[in-house]
């Protein structure tokens, strides 16, 4: 079987091609028959081994060289990792899939963010979102989306025939940790009890709360801190201004010298390192968007404990696979602070929390994942 994937992908950093490129090498693992041709953004690196080829071919509205490149392929399926930022809501991206289909290939699209009209702030989009997506589910062979309530229910009641929508979760990478005190000594971080917060800094991931929480949670855990490890994800200047803000509400606290940060990006091969220093690890975003969390996959594949927000990004997947305990609305501090301390204090709930995470990340692995988008595959050829 020949996969095409048009989609972002590994050198470029983004959350988007790195789920492709994790999947990717779950599927040629599995299968020896399976090889793949990814069709990555513009300006990324081509290369070419036995199985795997990737040829940068699109930019956001231009396609012309994804068609071409269609051409010479011989794909048994085309599978587009969709995200507005890559592919603008506009007419050509739905000519483009129309052109894919008018060439009789199956075409498969994962939908890893939904907005609908109610969505604030939509990024760009001046169409009207919900008959778009619609056109988008009329062309389509099937849509993949991680989560049920917060995608696939909002689709079909959107009128997205039901037999073309499929719930594929995230997946979940697999890593072993080291000593908890010589992962801190390596990262150059005290020996006391550590929060992370990792990933991009914006005032959607929330990392604010988590500073104006700490005071409380100093109070029941004097060894506290708070390692806030990431960046702004393009330099932008709104993120910049919140990293300031950050950084001056640690002062405004006197907890200047119990937040940390890193001051750039974490690189995928230091992730067991950060999280094997890590205690229990935070996700507080304040986002209204619907998609599953790539972040939150992380968390879950180190096994630590997680705190996260009552929002639909988090909400269905946690509450039902881990615990509603670990849930809180993002801004209300006592109640980050609460749940903070009795990870960090009470053996017994987190090592109940830590088993369900396990767990899951294990029913997740990207080997699942895999098989999960091979036996969908399957039903188009």
């Amino acid at each position: 079987m020949n996969i095409c994937y048009i989609s972002t992908f590994p050198p470029e950093m983004c959350g988007i091609g790195t789920y492709t490129n994790y999947l990717t090498n779950a599927l040629l693992d599995i299968d020896d028959g399976i090889s793949v041709t990814v069709l990555a953004r513009k300006g990324g690196e081509q290369r070419k081994s036995e199985r795997l080829t990737v040829i940068p071919s699109f930019s956001a509205g231009d396609y012309t060289d994804v068609l071409i490149n269609l051409r010479h392929l011989r794909a048994d399926i085309i599978h587009i990792q969709h995200e507005f930022g890559l592919f603008p809501a506009e007419e050509n991206f739905l000519k483009f899939l129309k052109e894919i289909k008018a060439n009789k290939y199956p075409l498969i699209l994962t939908l890893h963010t939904v907005y609908a009209t109610h969505t604030r702030n939509l990024p760009g989009i001046d169409v009207d979102i919900e008959e778009y997506n619609c056109k988008i589910g009329d062309i389509v062979d099937c849509e993949i989306v991680h989560l049920d309530r917060p995608l696939r229910r909002v689709l079909l009641r959107m009128g997205i025939a039901k037999e073309k929508l499929e719930i594929i979760p995230h997946g979940t990478k697999l890593f072993a940790l080291i000593d908890s005190y010589q992962a801190k000594e390596r990262l150059g971080l005290p020996a006391g009890k550590l929060i992370l917060s990792f990933g991009f800094i914006s005032k959607g991931k929330n990392q604010l709360s988590l500073i104006e929480a700490l005071p409380l949670i100093l109070k029941n855990v004097s060894d506290a801190y708070l390692f806030i490890a990431g960046y702004s994800r393009v330099m932008d200047p709104d993120d910049l201004s919140y990293i300031k803000l950050c950084k001056e509400k640690a002062r405004e606290l006197n907890i200047e010298d119990r937040v940390i940060f890193s001051d750039d990006f974490i690189a995928e091969k230091d992730l067991p390192l950060v999280f094997s220093a890590a205690d229990c690890c935070c996700y507080l975003y304040n986002e209204e968007n619907r998609s599953g969390s790539g972040a939150i996959h992380i968390a879950l594949g180190s096994g630590r404990p997680i705190i996260a927000s009552r929002i639909p990004k988090f909400e269905e997947e946690l509450m039902k696979n881990v615990s509603d305990e670990i849930l809180c609305l993002p801004n209300n501090i006592e109640a980050i602070a609460e749940i903070t301390v009795r990870i960090l204090n009470d053996k017994k709930f987190t090592n109940a929390i830590v088993r369900s995470i396990r767990k899951y990340a294990i029913d997740t692995s990207w080997e699942e994942i895999a098989k999960k988008h091979l036996i969908l595959y399957q039903r188009f050829l």
